[in-house]
């Protein structure tokens, strides 16, 4: 270990000295394997062990090999990570690894470990595990992807078991065929079965969750169906199962646990990151909506998807005239032909206004679910978290504007500055509400630790105590200090205040680009892009204080 690896990391381990209870290093394996107790985890003795572990990823991609090790020693990177306080990893696969077995890892990503070139990206994949579990590092393995590549995004496939690439047997496949390999090596704990299950519309296929018995669109039927696969070559392993939506959502899943065959052994799994935020995402959208040079196209094809092309053909006449109104009116006092009376006048803007800002908020906050939206959809949770605040603001905004509709002022008006009256009203009343929302934007983007708290809480009913509830991914480019990181604090503070078992996103320092080929900087990982010191030392010892 280099000496500027060691001195980084001194900060986070200070930070632990003082801690009465912290995750620590499973020393023998007689402690394994870990059963579930309520929402923990135990030993073979009854003793609670916290799942303290960090994603380690790469051999998920196109390089089928850890990152890391055309810069560091393999053993190296090992003791590095057992250094900084973790005593578990996350280790990421594609079926591509499993069934592609004869691909050889390229020499120039083994660059630092000359004994491993001419090696395919399984035999390094079984030595990488190896090296973790010598170092009695506990692993559990994910099924991240079918194709080997980055993932994912929402019209991935990859978020699916089964697909155009590899089936459900295939994939059933590839998990007892590790199972079987690892049986033996007791600090390999689990398989966490798939990655971010979501729906994929362009491709109609909809995810449900125990409603029928199709293996390769009922989540809850599948994992029944692997898990008794994998248990009929190895018992020992945990069933770790993601959430649906992106692996955000256990509440369908709580009430209605999937039948495995071995007793105290199912482990939910969930992500969140700061960009998942409804509120960040719907204050973001806000923001664009009212940037009238660059947002205002994008906002009314918005309106056109959610509430008719009609209404953005009513939309821009109404702005039009009112604006050919506001704009004559402004020549001189007395100038300008009275199109319309002035109290029609006064609900004819206000009513324009109303609708357009309606429909724009209607329409930014269906944006944050963007094309998930569906009848139904709600059964993979996605539609929910993305509008269910979102309408209360639009029904809000529609109850102010018409308060304003009624007011009236135009008759305090003296009859020869009327228009005047009429103009300054209709100005007020766009600037009153622009500010509204801006205000509201500025509020969802500033959230208190309660959003997040509720938000967390009613999404993962696991926490009650059905099963463990292990965050599987969580990270953010950020280094723990400063006003933009709130979320980061806050997701501490919930993580502690429930005991969750955790894995950081990611170790890594870099990450590949297939598209540019080339290694690029990975800034939520905690290590340099040398992989020689921790990029952000209080991050990390904000991890260790977790235990």
């Amino acid at each position: 270990m280099s000496f500027f690896f060691f001195f980084s990391i001194i900060l986070a381990i200070l930070c632990k000295l003082h801690l009465a209870e912290t995750a620590s290093i499973v020393e023998s394996a007689d402690r394994l394997p870990l059963l579930t107790e309520g929402r923990r985890l135990v030993d073979q003795d009854g003793h609670h062990v916290k799942l303290a572990c960090v994603n380690w990823y790469g051999a998920h991609m196109e390089l089928f090999s850890v990152h890391g090790l055309h810069k560091r020693g393999l053993s190296e990177i090992v003791d590095d990570i057992v250094e900084a306080g973790f005593n578990c990893v996350r280790m990421p696969y594609s079926l591509d690894l499993t069934f592609k077995s004869t691909h050889v890892v390229p020499d120039f990503a083994l660059e630092a470990n000359p004994d491993l070139k001419g090696k395919t990206g399984l035999e390094i994949f079984h030595l990488t595990m190896k090296a973790l579990t010598d170092a009695k590092l506990m692993v559990f393995l994910n099924n991240h992807n079918s194709i080997a590549a980055w993932c994912c995004n929402a019209d991935s496939e990859d978020g699916i078991w089964s697909n155009d690439a590899y089936d459900a047997e295939q994939w059933m496949e590839s998990l007892v065929f590790l199972a079987e390999y690892y049986k033996n090596d007791k600090y390999v704990i689990g398989m966490d079965l798939r990655n971010e299950i979501h729906d994929v519309k362009s491709k109609q296929r909809f995810i449900t969750w125990g409603e029928s018995e199709d293996i390769d669109n009922d989540w809850k039927y599948a994992t029944e169906v692997a898990s008794k696969r994998i248990y009929e070559v190895n018992q020992d392993w945990l069933i770790i199962v993601s959430g649906l939506c992106f692996s955000f959502d256990l509440r369908s899943m709580v009430g209605n646990l999937p039948s495995i065959p071995q007793e105290r052994k199912l482990v939910w799994t969930t992500h969140y990151y700061s960009f998942s935020r409804w509120w960040i995402r719907l204050g973001d959208r806000l923001s664009d909506s009212l940037d009238w040079e660059g947002g205002s196209k994008e906002a009314w094809e918005k309106v056109a998807d959610y509430c008719g092309k009609w209404t953005v053909v009513i939309g821009v006449a109404i702005g039009a005239v009112v604006l050919a109104l506001v704009a004559r009116r402004s020549v001189g006092l007395g100038g300008g032909i009275v199109i319309v009376p002035e109290r029609r006048m006064v609900k004819f803007s206000v009513w324009g206004m109303t609708l357009f800002l309606w429909c724009t908020f209607i329409a930014v906050g269906l944006g944050v679910g963007g094309d998930s939206i569906r009848e139904g959809y709600d059964k993979a949770g996605c539609a929910v978290m993305a509008i269910e605040a979102d309408m209360m603001d639009a029904d809000s905004l529609n109850g102010k504007g018409g308060e304003k509709g009624g007011g009236g002022q135009g008759k305090d008006c003296k009859e020869w500055i009327v228009h005047f009256c009429l103009v300054n009203f209709f100005l007020v009343g766009v600037v009153g509400l622009v500010a509204l929302s801006q205000v509201k934007s500025i509020a969802l983007k500033t959230p208190t630790y309660q959003m997040l708290h509720d938000e967390l809480k009613s999404k993962w009913g696991g926490l009650e105590g059905s099963a463990p509830v292990l965050v599987g991914e969580f990270g953010s480019g950020t280094d723990g200090k400063g006003a933009n990181n709130d979320w980061w604090h806050q997701m501490m503070r919930f993580l502690d205040e429930y005991d969750l078992d955790y894995a950081y996103w990611p170790w890594n320092g870099e990450k590949w680009n297939e598209e540019a080929y080339e290694y690029q900087n990975e800034g939520y990982g905690l290590v340099t892009v040398e992989w020689d010191g921790i990029r952000y030392p209080e991050k990390l010892a904000d991890l260790m204080r977790l235990g």
